[in-house]
Parts: C-alpha cells; structure tokens; sequence
C-alpha cells in the first residue's frame, strides 16, 4: 500500500542554489556573449573594408551590386548596436557572477554557525524567530535554522557591497583637487568626481542597501520569492536632474526616491527618508513592514 509523500512547503531559491555553479553559469553566459560581440565587431570591420576597397577601386556599382553594398552599409547600424548591447550584457553576467563566487567565499566563512550563532544574527537584525518557518527549513536541513546560511551569506555580501559603495561615493563627493592650479581644470575634474560620487550613491549604494534589506526579508519569511521591484519602483536621477528638482521641482514630489505600486497606498520614500539610514535592518522596516 503506498503512502501519500508530505507535500513539499515552497522555498526562496536562494535556498536551493549553490552559489558555485550559479557562478560557473553565469561565466559561461557573459563568455558566450563576449564571442556574439567580437563576432560583430569582425562583421563591422569586414564590411568597412570590403567598402573602402570598392570605393578606391573607382569601380562604378551598377544593379544588383549597388543594393548589396547598400545594404551591407546600412547593416553597419545593426552590428554596431548588437555589439554594444553584447557587451553590456556580458558585462551584466560577468557582476553577477563574481557576487555569486563572494556569496559562495561568505558562506565558507559562517559554514560552522549553527542554532545559537544564526538565533544571536537574528536578534541583531531585529527579525523575530517566532515567525521563521521552521516547518519549511527542516526540508533543507535537521538544524532548521541553520537552512538559512545561504541567505545569511547573500545578506553579508550585499551589505559589505553596498558599505564601499557608499564609501568611495563620499570620498569623490568630496573631492576638491587643491593640487590643480588652474581653476577651470579642477573644477571640471571635481565636478567628474561629484558625479560619479552621485552615481554611486544614488544609482548603486543605496539599491544595493536595499537589496540587503530585503535578504533579510527572506530570511524572516524563505517560503516566497522577493525582490524589491515587487513592492515598488526606483526614482533614480542624476546629479544635474536631483539639483534642478531641489531648486525647481514641486514640493512633495523633488525628493522622491522609491515610489511604492498604487495597491499598496504607502507613501513613497524620499531620498532623504532614505539617506537619514541607510542600515538594512531599518530599510527593510521602510519597504516591507509599513
């Protein structure tokens, strides 16, 4: 007589990957499409010589041989365009993977953490063990808890990734170049560095602050799949766009950083609701518990 299996609780696949082989994956992808991109560039440089040569050749195109050199011109365009979006993809994989081989090194590290370690990380992020699924975690593991490393790991990484951020944000935004004399030089280099300072800050620190905040989300609830787009949406400016709104814009709306979706009714966050803390235990209070 068989015997109905216990059905299997859902789980964040946070949980069920191994950081390893995501990050071999994800080398594979950014490879696979570095070659796609060279492939253009060598399309590109073909066409243009094959071009050139006719055009000093003086050979006069007539029919047929004028559409085809037409249209190798104009496809110029499309190989110029796949070989910049090429790279930015490989560029794309290329980061996640080497965060993937950092998730990987971190849960090395905490690997020999078991119940009292993970309940004193719990304390200090202000997530309530009460309301872990400990049902959900003893699929993963005997220690209940200790099914939670994988996230643990990813929540470190995240937060070291978006201190240094935030670090070399504030040394650029205060960047003054007393050693260049000419004062149209070391303003146009100071205002580079101011911002790049912003990009960082606004574009990276601060995304990736939340991104930790929302690891420990997780961590508090493994039993879904989150991120923070599934609650709202950026307001991401530039230093120029931020600058103009704060001297132009309209009041209530200038400063607008995280706009929540309208079935939500919450109140979007500013940016300097945000800068005030930017810690991943008061950002996740901010984003998923209004």
């Amino acid at each position: 007589m068989s015997t109905v299996q216990p059905k299997l609780l859902p789980l964040t696949h946070y949980l069920t990957e191994i950081p390893e082989k995501t990050a071999s994956t994800l080398k594979c992808k950014a490879l696979t499409i570095s070659v796609l991109e060279k492939i253009c560039w060598v399309a590109l440089i073909a066409i243009a010589a094959t071009v050139l040569t006719i055009s000093y050749s003086g050979t006069v195109l007539t029919g047929g041989a004028s559409l085809l050199v037409g249209g190798m011109v104009l496809s110029t365009l499309f190989f110029a365009t796949g070989a910049s979006q090429f790279k930015i993809w490989s560029n794309q994989f290329s980061e996640r993977a080497k965060r993937e081989e950092r998730v990987a090194l971190e849960l090395r590290k905490i690997a020999a953490w078991k119940t009292p370690e993970i309940e004193q990380f719990l304390h200090e992020q202000g997530l309530s063990l009460e309301q872990t699924a400990l049902n959900a975690l003893k699929q993963v593991h005997r220690e209940p808890l200790c099914a939670l490393l994988p996230l643990i790991a990813r929540f470190k990484c995240l937060q070291e990734e978006a201190q240094n951020l935030e670090r070399t944000s504030k040394t650029c935004l205060a960047a003054q170049h007393p050693e260049i004399e000419d004062e149209g030089d070391r303003s146009t280099l100071c205002l580079d560095d101011w911002r790049r300072g912003w990009r960082l800050h606004e574009y990276e620190a601060i995304p990736r602050a939340m991104d930790a905040a929302t690891m420990l989300e997780l961590i508090q609830d493994p039993t879904r799949e989150l991120s923070v787009l599934n609650v709202g949406q950026y307001r991401i400016k530039t230093l120029e766009e931020r600058e103009a709104q704060h001297k132009y814009g309209r009041m209530g709306e200038k400063d607008n950083y995280f706009v929540f979706h309208k079935k939500l009714n919450r109140t979007p966050l500013t940016l300097e609701t945000v800068e005030q803390n930017m810690d991943p235990r008061d950002l996740r209070l901010q984003l998923f518990r209004p």
